[in-house]
């Protein structure tokens, strides 16, 4: 079954690595939710007159997976986390433990919501967090993980907006050792 959005807009962007499911589940109930939506504005005192008569209430289901992604607790961690450390250390790579060394009240309080045990932050389970969380991406922030120095491994937090600084920085450093940095939209060249 096709279904024609016949000139009513589509859902905002694309799923990635869900197009199939995209355009035969998600763009069909966006139409018909701005189908509905039209409906009712069209007819909006005839419902006044008969309610409990209307159509159904309908929605963009990425909506609703944004919201569950900005309500998650470890998107709540991270985000405090990036946040606190991105505003310590900018640009520069340090250690779990120089993190937590280095005092930073707001990176202290993130941290140890994540890895507080007893009233200390425990550096491995933090690094380890931080470890899984590597690539996410909040509020333009990530965490990098740079590598190995005297056997002690180096987290950089970026921000989208200065990339092309950190990027040029590092591969003085590192120049064959990077990862992607961010992946690539669809509109990039």
């Amino acid at each position: 079954m096709v279904v024609e959005p016949c000139g009513l807009a589509r859902g905002a962007g694309r799923t990635a690595s869900f197009e199939h499911w995209d355009d035969l589940v998600r763009q069909p109930i966006c139409w018909l939710a701005q189908h509905v939506a039209n409906a009712k504005a069209n007819h909006a005192e005839e419902a006044q007159e008969h309610p409990g008569n209307g159509l159904p209430m309908l929605a963009d289901l990425m909506d609703a997976a944004a919201r569950a992604f900005e309500q998650d607790p470890e998107t709540t961690k991270l985000r405090a986390l990036t946040e606190a450390w991105f505003a310590a250390f900018g640009p520069d790579q340090t250690t779990v433990g120089g993190a937590i060394r280095r005092g930073d009240i707001d990176a202290l309080l993130a941290m140890d919501d994540i890895a507080g045990q007893a009233g200390k932050i425990n550096s491995r389970m933090l690094g380890r967090w931080i470890e899984c969380m590597q690539g996410r991406i909040v509020d333009g922030k990530r965490f990098v993980r740079i590598g190995h120095r005297a056997g002690l491994l180096h987290w950089l937090c970026i921000n989208r907006r200065g990339t092309a600084q950190c990027l040029q920085r590092l591969r003085c450093l590192r120049p064959t050792a990077l990862p992607m940095m961010w992946p690539r939209s669809e509109g990039a060249a």
